[in-house]
């Protein structure tokens, strides 16, 4: 079984990997640009909407899959992306509770 100190470090590094796919510009864009064309696009639509290259588009979306905070869809060749919104929400409130001080009642 992990120690406390081990298992902090484990959710440390968790939380540090969600965090720093929020904090992005270009990924909080993308993420709004899906829920903008309906919360369901193709990596082609949404590179061709936000006018970036196909490689830096799914790179993006590598790191928001890594967090958690897209899902995809596969249908045939094509992958559709969508925000997982629940957990978006959860994280946000999270958030909100940290900064406020609030303690976390657990579950």
């Amino acid at each position: 079984m992990p120690s406390i100190k081990e298992l902090v470090f484990i959710n440390a590094k968790a939380a540090r990997r969600i965090l720093r796919a929020f904090d992005h510009d270009l990924r909080r864009n993308m993420l709004n640009r899906i829920l903008d064309m309906g919360n369901k696009v193709d990596v082609t639509t949404l590179y061709a909407h936000l006018g970036l290259e196909q490689s830096v588009c799914s790179q993006q979306l590598s790191i928001l899959r890594g967090a958690k905070l897209v899902k995809v869809e596969k249908s045939g060749k094509y992958r559709y992306y969508s925000v997982d919104q629940d957990r978006v929400a959860f994280i946000d409130k999270l958030c909100q509770q940290m900064i406020s001080n609030e303690i976390i009642e657990p579950a």
